[in-house]
């Protein structure tokens, strides 16, 4: 996997860091002392590009990044995410990108795609720990709801590094091969989201 991506001007480490989850999304509302591990190990790691919004938590996520960022005196070490891309789901449930023409479009017109989720909002890991929908958090999306630059998020230092790590794995032709079969025939059935979160993600 490449190390950098060209981003507008600049070269930007990859992967990306999705701070969404700090705050937002997956039931989880850290406070500053709670989220400092994992973003302090993100910095170490040279995992710089991170990603917020003002809809994660009506701007709870980004003062939680600001409140940071000021305390450590750590802004000229960070490339924070702004609009000048075009960003939307990407993982082996969500590929429907590759056929309605977004990654092709930004990919003819120059434009970076950050991909969020790309773990399937946090499926495909080795000890995923929930059973069924009442296992999430009341507030988790998930309870109701099943040239890139990766941006997957954590509030852990163990899945950031093991992220950050994945970087240096090469997979042969045979093994992509492999992965594509299993994602073209694997695809879950239902909608990802409630109602009201597909409406979010225009759909």
């Amino acid at each position: 996997m490449v190390h950098t991506l060209p981003f507008k001007d600049i070269t930007v480490p990859s992967l990306g860091f999705g701070a969404m989850g700090l705050s937002f999304g997956l039931g989880s509302n850290l406070s500053l002392e709670e989220a400092e591990p994992v973003l302090m190990k993100a910095i170490e790691l040279g995992c710089t590009f991170w990603d917020t919004a003002v809809v994660y938590g009506a701007g709870i996520n980004e003062k939680l990044l600001g409140d940071f960022i000021k305390k450590h005196n750590v802004r000229d070490k960070l490339f924070i995410a702004t609009i000048d891309a075009v960003q939307a789901e990407y993982s082996a449930f969500e590929t429907l990108h590759e056929q309605d023409g977004l990654i092709a479009t930004a990919r003819e017109l120059g434009v970076a795609y950050v991909a969020y989720s790309p773990l399937g909002h946090g499926w495909l890991v080795d000890d995923f720990q929930y059973k069924s929908p009442d296992d999430f958090a009341p507030n988790d999306f998930r309870r109701t709801s099943q040239g890139m630059i990766a941006i997957p998020g954590t509030t852990k230092v163990k899945r950031l590094e093991e992220n950050w790590a994945s970087r240096d794995i090469e997979l042969t032709a045979e093994e992509k091969q492999e992965i594509r079969k299993l994602i073209d025939v694997a695809k879950p059935v239902g909608n990802r989201y409630s109602s009201a979160n597909q409406a979010l993600v225009g759909h």
